[in-house]
């Protein structure tokens, strides 16, 4: 086998590894976010939005390296959304006219792809 193969195995084997470990992490991160959650059912507010701002002012504060700012939020976006799930069910209603998309569209990447969203014609609706 060629070094050049070689190498690129080595480093996709990295990959795989660290894939598997964030893997764990996130298992494990969703195990907690369980807990959290047996103990907010006490006073019925699991979403605490200003807790998850200061998640991610603290993970842009100490990020480094190439991967975009913009993507690590997007992806701790959707780890918060998934634990609001784990934690009971959560349906959001948006207002959003005919013909538009903008809000539901925030409304999305606010609270993530799973989270089933209702869109009203009317703000009366929501």
């Amino acid at each position: 086998m060629p070094a050049d193969d070689r190498a690129l195995e080595d480093l996709r084997r990295e990959i795989d590894e660290i894939d598997d470990a964030i893997h764990d992490l996130l298992i494990r991160r969703s195990e907690v976010t369980r807990r959290i959650g047996a103990l907010k059912n006490d006073n019925g507010n699991r979403m605490r939005p200003g807790r998850e701002a200061m998640v991610l002012r603290r993970l842009i504060a100490r990020h480094r390296g190439s991967f975009p700012k913009a993507l690590i939020v997007r992806i701790w976006r959707e780890i918060f959304a998934a634990g609001t799930a784990l934690q009971g069910p959560l349906a959001v209603a948006v207002y959003a006219p005919e013909g538009t998309f903008g809000y539901r569209n925030l409304a999305r990447d606010h609270f993530g792809w799973r989270t089933p969203i209702t869109a009203y014609k009317s703000a009366a609706q929501v």
